[in-house]
């Protein structure tokens, strides 16, 4: 479960649920705010507060572009060479762009990425994203549109508006596109 910058009191909050709200009640809506995190972060491929990601890859791209952003820092690029041994590429072979969104991971001069044993995922990039330990470093246009999915989904959890769940709000989808990091390549 990803942390959110949205506490479960501020969805609270946003939905007018007074602090009388049973223990159920503050349950589902804690739930409610994970699932809209997640989709928000799936939405935008960004990471909200820092966390670790570990992403796989077939074998070396000429550069390499981390899923989410904003990319913070690498923490290693591990692969499987040729000879099926487990290695790891040295830090002083690569460097990291993290000024662009989406960040990206390239080769220093002079150098040249391994060869990789060629199976799936024999290249594990493992790498930091987010905007920070705390929310107040995460745009508030990302945070309301979490609430706003959490109100969406509260109001509309009878199962007879099923189709009102699978419909995200315009105004969500609108906050998330302004923060949406397009796929490259």
């Amino acid at each position: 479960m990803i942390e959110s910058p949205v506490t479960t009191d501020e969805a609270m909050l946003f939905l007018r649920v007074d602090g009388g709200a049973d223990s159920a009640e503050y349950s589902l809506v804690e739930s409610l705010v994970s699932a809209a995190t997640d989709y928000a972060s799936t939405v935008t491929r960004r990471k909200f507060l820092t966390e670790t990601v570990t992403e796989t890859f077939d074998n070396f791209p000429a550069v390499i572009r981390p899923r989410f952003s904003p990319l913070v820092s690498i923490t290693s690029i591990a692969y499987t060479d040729s000879g099926n041994a487990p290695q790891t590429l040295a830090a002083t072979a690569y460097d990291a762009d993290t000024t662009m969104q989406p960040g990206r991971v390239f080769l220093k001069y002079n150098q040249t990425w391994p060869d990789s044993l060629g199976i799936q995922n024999a290249v594990t990039l493992t790498y930091t994203a987010g905007y920070g330990a705390t929310a107040n470093l995460v745009p508030e246009g990302l945070k309301t549109a979490i609430k706003m999915l959490v109100s969406h989904w509260y109001e509309h959890r009878e199962t007879a508006a099923e189709k009102q769940l699978m419909t995200i709000p315009l105004a969500v989808e609108s906050l998330l596109w302004q923060h949406r990091i397009p796929e490259i390549g």
